[in-house]
């Protein structure tokens, strides 16, 4: 946590995001597979937006890609 803010970073090392397809990855039905709606992205930004939040995605083609979501954490009377 830093100034106030939760930030979760994922890593791969697959063969990361194609340069073409990083402009779309956020757009309400976009898929590169031939099933599935293409919403899961598009909900997830939304739903971070919505609440102050933001997701960030970097790909380096052949090393991976890095994944980072932030927001602010939960009030303490909302934690179990």
């Amino acid at each position: 946590m830093s100034g106030g803010r939760v930030t979760a970073t994922l890593r791969d090392t697959g063969p990361g995001i194609p340069d073409e397809v990083m402009p779309k990855l956020f757009t309400p039905n976009f898929s590169t597979k031939t099933d599935g709606m293409g919403l899961g992205l598009a909900m997830v930004k939304r739903m971070l937006d919505d609440i102050g939040g933001s997701i960030g995605i970097r790909s380096e083609q052949g090393r991976g890609v890095t994944v980072t979501i932030t927001m602010r954490p939960a009030p303490a009377e909302a934690q179990p």
